[in-house]
């Protein structure tokens, strides 16, 4: 804690970004055949550490990341769209993997990553319904999973777990599928900032007989919870809503359920679940920006707080108490840049130099998040990555 302390007494000296973030190479993805590859999986394979890849819109298949450092980002006024399932794993203490801007709509597992995994402005919804009607859920993780991850991220992003549907069991039997959860952290830390989560509703359930019924009685559905921490996990909030999905109704005789609404966050009793309790503060601005045009950025936060822009080209977890949260940048390399004071509105919006790239290379990202001093407290905020690359491209 010391060397940000000691990094936050010279924010006055720093009005611009100095150090060398990571240089990369930049691929484009895009399913029109107009970039270098036509799907995210071939780039992936290609791409090196460090590199970054331009998502153009449209839709495009699943794929898997095993310990490589990338920023995947969309470059294109329409939302790209991925519609198999997603696989992040393996990344390395101290590395670096972001995606902004997409829509997953097939799940996604985030599975033994001890390096920094963030997710910046994505959308995780999936089309249709499930069926599955085996284990609540505080027993089924559903679709979107993160395991013995250490510092997986969800900044600006909208989780919702899938509905439960009626289904056929036998005679005139239904069962209610349970609706599933919109996040699953197991032994994992796990950051959200200014997200929308919400558990699935289950499906609805009937007793064709009024009970008398030929076969079983059939089985009422759980509303899937909006986060369910389990197995020693870690969930750090912050002006974040969660919302657990409603129980399917059940028709029979005396319209007895014997389940419940699903909860808006569940712990298992092993895992904590921490919410900032200072006031709100959150920095927006774009995932992507080209050299020679300014960053813009907008502060959200208290009337009169003095903001920055701490900024790292290294991601890193570390917990700061409840006064300031969680930091996810490496303390050692901090970068600031003042913004100003937040006004009457509660928003301020300023335009900053972008860092130049280095000779050579196409691309380079730094991680940031929003500092404040604000009636003698200090205020930390999200974090997001920005990539920054060749003009020409």
């Amino acid at each position: 804690m010391r060397s940000f302390h000691t990094a936050l007494s010279c924010l006055a000296l720093v009005s611009a970004i100095s150090a060398s973030p990571v240089p990369g190479d930049v691929w484009v993805v895009d399913a029109s055949g107009a970039g270098d590859f036509l799907d995210i999986q071939a780039a992936v394979d290609a791409a090196s550490d460090d590199d970054t890849l331009l998502i153009m819109g449209g839709t495009y298949g699943g794929f898997r990341i095993a310990n490589k450092e990338l920023a995947l980002a969309s470059d294109s006024p329409q939302t790209p769209r991925v519609s198999g399932f997603v696989t992040l794993s393996g990344l390395a203490k101290g590395g670096g993997l972001s995606l902004s801007g997409l829509h997953l709509k097939a799940g996604f597992k985030v599975n033994n990553c001890k390096g920094t995994v963030l997710f910046t402005d994505c959308t995780f919804l999936e089309p249709g319904v499930t069926n599955s009607t085996s284990g609540k859920p505080s027993q089924n993780p559903g679709m979107h999973q993160v395991l013995g991850s250490n510092d997986v991220v969800f900044s600006g992003s909208t989780l919702i777990g899938r509905d439960g549907t009626k289904v056929w069991y036998c005679g005139d039997v239904y069962d209610g599928a349970h609706g599933e959860n919109g996040l699953w952290v197991s032994d994992s830390k796990v950051s959200l900032y200014d997200c929308f989560v919400e558990g699935g509703e289950g499906g609805d359930s009937e007793d064709g007989g009024c009970g008398l019924v030929t076969c079983f009685p059939a089985n009422p559905s759980w509303g899937g919870h909006g986060v369910c921490a389990v197995s020693n996990g870690l969930v750090y909030m912050d002006g974040t809503q969660t919302l657990g999905g409603l129980r399917g109704d059940h028709v029979d005789c005396d319209n007895s359920w014997g389940t419940q609404d699903g909860q808006a966050v569940y712990n298992d009793g092993t895992s904590s679940v921490l919410t900032g309790n200072d006031p709100y503060l959150h920095l927006n601005g774009p995932v992507v920006v080209r050299e020679t045009d300014p960053l813009t950025l907008t502060i959200t936060g208290p009337q009169g707080a003095n903001s920055y822009m701490v900024w790292s080209a290294t991601p890193a977890w570390r917990y700061l108490g409840m006064d300031l949260g969680i930091l996810h940048l490496k303390s050692n390399q901090l970068n600031f840049v003042y913004l100003g004071k937040v006004p009457a509105s509660g928003t301020l919006q300023i335009s900053i130099t972008a860092p130049g790239l280095p000779p050579g290379e196409d691309s380079l990202r730094a991680y940031m998040q929003p500092f404040a001093l604000y009636s003698g407290s200090r205020l930390l905020g999200n974090v997001r990555s920005v990539a920054v690359i060749d003009p020409a491209l």
